[in-house]
């Protein structure tokens, strides 16, 4: 019959108890960074503007306004196109700035106080001009 060395198990213990110390943190940064990528476009995600998981990273609005100015998805589109693709603007329409729709708080600096709005500018004709993220 094997004999209980005490030593042992605390040994055991104390290397568990390391890894787990050592893993959560590791876990944490890589779900919050990941968290952070922009999303490809998903009109559900847009319409419903969910809030991060678990307070990691930034909300899916913030995240799918990140792709849609970098696959640069708006180019090109009509005021009616830009209108079906992300719905009515938050802010009204504006002649002088466009449309813009709210994204949620800003995400940099210390005191995240502003408000980051995606802004889509409109040529003479009517097309989008310019699409980029403001502070309010």
């Amino acid at each position: 019959m094997p004999r209980f060395n005490l030593k042992r198990v605390i040994r055991n213990l104390l290397i568990a108890g390391g890894l787990c110390l050592f893993s959560m943190p590791v876990l944490v940064f890589v779900l919050h960074e990941q968290s952070k990528s922009p999303l490809p476009f998903d009109s559900i995600a847009w319409q419903e503007d969910r809030p991060a998981r678990w307070g990691l990273g930034w909300p899916a609005r913030q995240r799918i306004a990140d792709g849609l100015i970098a696959q640069r998805t708006l180019d090109g589109l009509t005021r009616d196109e830009v209108l079906e693709l992300l719905g009515p603007p938050d802010a009204g329409a504006f002649s002088t700035f466009g449309f813009r729709y709210r994204l949620g708080k800003q995400r940099s600096g210390f005191v995240r106080i502003d408000i980051e709005w995606l802004l889509v500018q409109f040529d003479d004709t009517g097309v989008v001009e310019n699409c980029r993220i403001i502070y309010e």
